[in-house]
């Protein structure tokens, strides 16, 4: 039997595998070199700490509190800014081996557009990925990723100064999931990334009196705690693409642990997934999870006799038609 094919295309970039390190999990990517027994061959690609216009210092500790299956963490989007990302990837990460995702935050559409537009500065960039749940500092402090007129606006305008492709990462919060992603694939999201963290709190119960953990109380709560909640919002989005006829890929993000957990992203309509969390647990978890799913391919194709499975691709929306028939018509 030969070797299982992990190679997945998203928007025209050919990843090697579906395994995609999430913004924010892993510094600017060439952090991650410094981890004894670190490899690429298993990564698809990388997207970059998120960047706004101007460097951040982020939000004071403490930043990050561990929960029951994940952690919740404010962060505050620490980050050295737009021409310092620019300076970072033509001088060092350019020589990373792996597709370069720009992760972009903004408080206005123009910021959104402007930052874009800057980035075409670094050539070696395959693609953007807008962080659409920024507050609207026009428009009453409400993310752009609540309202679908919003949602589209930032992507228009970012289509209007960035060639390459264009990935939407969006909020989790909203009831009209399949709403926004309409909005922005009409406007030209050549990729939508389900989703962003779902905000949380915790408090210290080993203080005298609880109290809050975070220094800013609230915080964006990742890990396999959301998986289940991702993977049906993952699915309604893909069942509408398919409806309408759509190739629009959808990259799963949440809660990501295990091969199967890759597969049940992919079974639902899924083009890839993204690893976070687990990188803080297991920083070594691609190659493992890249094995994970190897082997259990490797288990089906010699279950059924039928080599087409060793594509990992074959994988996607095995699910979809049976999932319809339980759910029915359209879900929330």
């Amino acid at each position: 039997m030969r070797d299982p094919d992990l190679t997945v295309t998203v928007s025209g970039i050919r990843l090697r595998t579906p395994l995609i390190l999430a913004s924010g999990c892993c510094g600017y990517g060439k952090e991650m070199e410094r981890i004894e027994g670190w490899d690429w061959s298993a990564v698809g690609a990388v997207v970059l700490k998120g960047i706004t216009l101007e460097p951040r210092l982020g939000h004071p500790p403490h930043r990050v509190a561990e929960v029951a299956s994940g952690m919740i963490n404010s962060i505050g989007l620490q980050n050295v800014g737009l021409a310092g990302l620019v300076q970072l990837i033509n001088e060092e990460l350019h020589c990373l081996p792996v597709p370069l995702i720009a992760n972009v935050a903004g408080r206005t559409v123009e910021e959104y557009q402007k930052i874009c537009d800057g980035l075409k500065k670094a050539p070696s960039l395959a693609a953007v990925e807008l962080n659409i749940s920024s507050p609207n500092i026009r428009g009453g402090g409400i993310e752009f990723g609540r309202d679908p007129e919003m949602a589209a606006q930032v992507v228009q305008a970012c289509k209007e100064v960035w060639t390459k492709p264009l990935w939407v990462k969006l909020s989790p919060e909203p009831d009209r999931m399949v709403a926004i992603a309409q909005a922005c694939v009409e406007a030209g999201a050549d990729a939508l990334t389900l989703c962003n963290t779902f905000p949380a709190l915790t408090l210290n119960s080993q203080s005298l009196f609880p109290r809050p953990i975070l220094s800013m109380g609230f915080g964006g709560l990742s890990g396999p705690a959301i998986k289940p909640i991702i993977l049906r919002k993952a699915f309604l989005v893909c069942r509408w693409l398919r409806e309408q006829s759509l190739r629009t890929p959808v990259i799963g993000s949440g809660g990501v642990w295990t091969g199967r957990d890759v597969l049940e992203y992919l079974a639902v309509g899924c083009h890839s997934v993204q690893l976070g969390t687990v990188l803080f647990a297991d920083p070594l978890a691609p190659q493992r999870i890249a094995r994970e799913l190897k082997d259990y391919i490797k288990k089906v194709v010699a279950a059924t006799g039928q080599e087409q499975w060793l594509n990992v691709e074959s994988f996607r929306g095995v699910a979809m038609k049976e999932l319809s028939e339980c759910v029915g018509g359209p879900v929330g």
